[in-house]
């Protein structure tokens, strides 16, 4: 796959996923909890879609019932770690980023949200030390800030899932493997003991 089809590949995904962030962070107030919210489907939106690159395409995987967590964990044990460019510092935000979810959806007045948030704060700092971002004032517009750019490394590296995966050649020897492989099966089961 040359440059101009890598870039075709990923331009969809990123304006798709560019669109739904606009959509759903222009349209309301800074309101910390809808931006943690959404900020966290919009992840694992993302997340979803890596995984199911793996997955065989009649598998359904909304019907397995992943948590989020799961889907980390899952994406983290699939995803070649060659192809992230800051990959600890990806998945300490993500896991920020459920924290501060769990924060707000499971209680009214949590008492690790201000350790969360104060953990928000240094993030972003480091970020805006060298990313060049400007100073914002606000936790909801840091927040922001944080999502958008992660959002920005998740796309591209779903699209490079996606192009690793269709590139894989599964040819005729691979058929004769498994027609060996079911004949190994059922000899084994042949000769096991019997109850």
């Amino acid at each position: 796959m040359n440059e101009d089809e890598m870039r075709a590949l990923i331009n969809p995904r990123t304006r798709q996923s560019k669109e739904l962030f606009n959509k759903h962070f222009s349209e309301f107030p800074d309101d910390l909890t809808l931006i943690v919210l959404k900020g966290h489907l919009l992840v694992e939106r993302s997340l979803t879609a890596i995984i199911s690159h793996y997955a065989q395409p009649s598998a359904d995987l909304a019907s397995v019932g992943l948590r989020f967590y799961q889907k980390v964990a899952l994406a983290k044990a699939l995803v070649p770690s060659f192809i992230f460019i800051f990959p600890q510092e990806f998945w300490s935000f993500v896991d920020l980023l459920n924290q501060l979810r769990n924060d707000l959806a499971h209680q009214l007045e949590s008492k690790k949200l201000e350790k969360h948030l104060e953990a928000m704060r240094t993030m972003f700092t480091a970020h805006q030390k060298f990313l060049g971002w400007d100073s914002y004032p606000t936790d909801e517009a840091k927040l922001k800030m944080l999502i958008s750019f992660w959002l920005g490394m998740l796309d591209p590296m779903e699209a490079f899932v996606h192009a690793l995966e269709q590139s894989k050649v599964y040819n005729a020897d691979l058929l004769r493997l498994s027609q060996v492989l079911r004949e190994e099966c059922s000899k084994w089961s042949d000769e096991a003991p019997q109850p």
